[in-house]
């Protein structure tokens, strides 16, 4: 139920449940490598900014590209890797489909479909150069996905409520042929497929600005995005046709 941060530089007699507790460990603590006290862990007080601020993270073990903004300060263990950084639009350019496909080639896969977040294989992703106007846009569908997935509704396996994972999904996609658009704009641009300003041309609000019900507010906005004769809608449906996409998505 509780994690014991015994940072290197703790007065640990302010604690003394806690150093009651650690000194039945006492040998085994005692034989660590490092220059920490036997209570101490190795990482310093200030290591620990790195968990209490604006985070990405995403397990260390996962079958699709699993990034997630974390803004409540939680500390995470081995097994999950995080990012410290308040551009949470990287969520959506870590998560969309061509990041995954670059990460699978780039990286040592495990047995069947899973991925492993490695730190080495994680840097050599490449950041696309795209002017903040793009990252804002990229950062306000982020964060539409983010309320949404808070949602009952969105997960509902109540048929009344379908249309809300449809939309869940919907955005998703948007993500996707934003992310495209950034990394391949010559190619998508030559063969006719834009997303940054059909979407820009829309002026979304931000959650926030919503006022009222906000989900009746996302549901009118994915309806109008989705509409067959909508830049968005037809532009994400033909996205296929090109080469590059369908390599990318599995379809060549």
């Amino acid at each position: 139920m509780w994690l014991i941060f015994a940072y290197r530089g703790i007065e640990i007699s302010s604690y003394p449940a806690i150093q009651k507790h650690l000194k039945k460990y006492r040998d085994s603590l005692g034989k660590r490598t490092g220059e920490q006290k036997w209570y101490e862990l190795q990482a310093a007080l200030g290591d620990s900014k790195r968990f209490t601020q604006t985070k990405l993270v995403c397990p260390n073990l996962y079958n699709h590209q699993t990034f997630a903004v974390e803004t409540d300060g939680f500390y995470c263990g081995h097994t999950c890797y995080l990012i410290p950084t308040e551009e949470t639009w990287l969520c959506g350019v870590l998560n969309s489909r061509v990041v995954e496909w670059f990460y699978s080639q780039v990286s040592d896969q495990l047995t069947g479909d899973k991925l492993r977040a490695i730190s080495g294989y994680m840097q050599q992703i490449p950041i696309p150069d795209i002017t903040s106007t793009q990252k804002e846009l990229i950062g306000k569908i982020v964060d539409y996905l983010i309320y949404l997935q808070k949602q009952p509704t969105t997960n509902s396996k109540d048929l009344a409520y379908a249309r809300d994972y449809v939309m869940l999904k919907y955005f998703e996609r948007i993500i996707d042929g934003l992310v495209y658009e950034s990394y391949l704009s010559e190619e998508l641009h030559q063969g006719g497929k834009h997303f940054f300003e059909p979407l820009s041309d829309e002026q979304l609000p931000q959650p926030e600005e919503i006022q009222g019900d906000k989900m009746s507010a996302f549901r009118d906005i994915f309806e109008h995005l989705y509409e067959k004769t909508h830049p968005i809608r037809k532009n994400l449906f033909f996205l296929d046709s090109l080469k590059s996409i369908r390599i990318i998505e599995g379809k060549a």
